[in-house]
């Protein structure tokens, strides 16, 4: 079996990546908490990129800054 690299973008501390983990956890697994100011690195070198969902919008920057940088990374990985 190949060992995909796959990094998980939790946007919260109760959101992870659940029943997911037993598949994952079989690969390289990267779990970024960004609610906490982590930077994910290159979001184009992971084989599998997993987002996981949260309490707030996609438009609530005002209250959530990171996610402005989220989905400038998010939008280059779309492009790619």
């Amino acid at each position: 079996m190949q060992r995909l690299e796959i990094t998980c973008i939790e946007h919260a501390p109760f959101e992870g990546p659940g029943c997911m983990l037993d598949w994952a956890g079989r690969h390289r697994l990267s779990r970024i908490r960004i609610w906490e100011g982590a930077d994910p690195g290159d979001l184009l070198k992971p084989d599998l990129l997993i987002l996981m969902g949260g309490p707030m919008g996609a438009c609530e920057e005002s209250r959530h800054p990171w996610l402005i940088r989220e989905k400038e990374w998010i939008r280059q990985r779309a492009h790619a």
